[in-house]
């Protein structure tokens, strides 16, 4: 099970309104959700919220761990449906009456879900989230549960996480990690400069609501008297600090996006600012700018991040469309794309794929031998016998057997949205690493 620390070394509100009047600021942390506010000493505490952080997460363990029977229970949790223990318990039924013939399966199905049965059952526990409160959490509770469970295997992994899940209870003979890699993919952090002439925020945000801020405040219009000096004088300093302030502002973008390793910029602000700004910032950076937004300084943070998710989605949406038209391209050109299932699962196992591209949502129902690992589609769901070695065959789902071998030999995995071109082919597509003989 994975454990991590929980944030702590919260710091007083006073800390950040002593810093907000400081030319540069890196000393106060801000963890933003919808109606939360919290403030952390950035020297103490972590980026994490609830309690698993992104790296607490081995895909490639899942991936690598698997039975010749279907020994392995995958529960996916949505916290906030009240009705999640009773999906739960009716799926735990309907899949007992289907093992109980298999006196082996069924013991490990039993005592796979009991383990799993008890750990939900600490949640139900009032007192914990009056703990998690009192430690400084914004709620102890996650939004989303993922489990893996195997009694025979003694594996037992579970993941609480800041987002939602469709409630999911699965039967396999590895664990279903499907789900997992789909919301991980979109796991992504961006940046968002929100500035104006005298004020700049340097937002690190994610689709899960997490940020760090850098404030970066001048009083420009104030700084000088305007007394004793001609109009002249006085509008040529005042250009002078804006001009500056704008270079302090583009070179600590720069330092954040290098040191978080940030590919997508969103630049929110008054028309004038965001123009003036791009001036100063070098190819390479504006290059990462995906989208901005007219926001005045004063925007609450649940409106900056409502909108900037809105041009991000955007934008992710624009590169889903150019990735499978590259796709389509390379398969035209006979270079380096292929699809079709029997074409994937051969470059899979052959370690040649770059980046596997799924079909977010669409489901292709198969039969896999553990035995041999052949994989191959049906229309219907009835597992024979291996063509290859006469073993059993066991239903699956085809894209979830590929996103496995993809964790293997560490290729890319990239989720995009539904859409007549990647419905062309199949639904999944792939990038090989080098051109096939």
């Amino acid at each position: 099970m994975c454990v991590t620390e929980t944030m702590s070394q919260k710091s007083n509100s006073d800390n950040l309104l002593q810093t907000k009047n400081e030319m540069h600021s890196h000393v106060a942390v801000l963890r933003l959700g919808r109606g939360r506010f919290r403030v952390f000493d950035i020297k103490h505490s972590s980026t994490q919220w609830g309690s698993t952080t992104y790296e607490d997460i081995d895909l490639k363990l899942l991936a690598r761990t698997y039975d010749l029977k279907p020994t392995f229970v995958s529960v996916y949790l949505d916290m906030e449906d009240e009705k999640r223990m009773s999906y739960f318990s009716k799926r735990v039924k309907m899949c007992e009456s289907i093992l109980r013939n298999d006196k082996d399966l069924y013991a490990n199905f039993v005592s796979s879900v009991e383990r799993i049965r008890n750990y939900l059952n600490s949640y139900e526990n009032a007192d914990l989230r009056t703990k998690g409160l009192a430690k400084g959490l914004p709620d102890s509770m996650p939004k989303g549960l993922a489990i893996f469970s195997s009694n025979v295997k003694n594996f037992f992994e579970c993941y609480e996480l800041p987002f939602k899940f469709e409630n999911a209870f699965i039967v396999d003979t590895s664990p279903y990690i499907r789900y997992l890699a789909r919301e991980l993919e979109s796991w992504e952090n961006y940046c968002i400069l929100h500035l104006d002439k005298n004020h700049a925020n340097i937002y690190i945000a994610s689709s899960v609501k997490i940020f760090d801020v850098d404030n970066i405040e001048k009083d420009i219009l104030h700084h000088h008297r305007k007394g004793g000096m001609s109009q002249m004088r006085y509008q040529r300093l005042y250009d002078g600090k804006v001009l500056h302030f704008y270079k302090e502002v583009a070179e600590d973008l720069q330092r954040i996006v290098k040191e978080e390793g940030l590919e997508k910029i969103i630049i929110a602000g008054p028309h004038d600012a965001k123009s003036q700004i791009l001036s100063h910032l070098p190819i390479h950076i504006q290059k990462k700018i995906v989208g901005n937004v007219d926001l005045s300084i004063n925007t609450e943070i649940g409106k900056i991040l409502d909108e900037t998710l809105t041009v991000l989605q955007k934008a992710e949406s624009a590169e889903d469309r150019e990735l499978v038209n590259a796709l389509h391209n390379e398969v035209l050109r006979e270079g380096l794309g292929i699809y079709g299932l029997e074409a994937i699962f051969s470059a899979l196992k052959e370690g040649n794929v770059d980046t596997l591209i799924i079909e977010k949502g669409k489901v292709v129902k198969g039969e896999k031998c553990e035995n041999c690992g052949k994989v191959r589609e049906i229309k219907e769901p009835k597992a024979g016998k291996c063509e290859e070695c006469g073993s059993q065959m066991y239903i699956v789902d085809v894209f979830e057997e590929m996103i496995e071998l993809a964790e293997r030999i560490d290729a890319k995995v990239r989720f995009v949205a539904p859409s007549e071109d990647i419905e062309s082919l199949g639904g999944a597509g792939a990038f090989l690493r080098f051109a096939r003989k």
